[in-house]
């Protein structure tokens, strides 16, 4: 992978994104990383994945009173709470893939 992308440069999302397209499809992995903008574009990938993320963990907030991780008995309640963390970011990543299939790298 380019030095260049870390999850520090381009965010968690467009570092995640940056790694599946690599491994999954280092066809379209050549194409993206010759364009000027691809850092720009990570970085955008992780701000709207961010911004999912948040309302989601807005939701949960609310829906369970729970302001965090740290509100929560270690041991089961906290698995949980990862788990669920975990399985809105997998989610969020597929829904990001799944937009960004059609991008001209993906599909050339």
């Amino acid at each position: 992978m380019n030095s260049n992308i870390t999850r520090k440069s381009v965010g968690f999302f467009g570092w995640i994104y940056a790694l599946y397209l690599e491994k999954t499809h280092p066809e379209a992995w050549d194409r993206f990383v010759k364009r000027e903008d691809h850092l720009d574009l990570l970085k955008k990938y992780h701000g709207y994945c961010q911004g999912k993320m948040t309302l989601f963990m807005e939701g949960l907030k609310m829906g369970s009173h729970i302001q965090g991780r740290d509100d929560l008995s270690p041991g089961l309640q906290r698995d949980f709470y990862d788990r669920i963390v975990y399985d809105a970011e997998l989610k969020t990543i597929v829904g990001l893939i799944d937009l960004l299939q059609e991008a001209s790298w993906m599909s050339e």
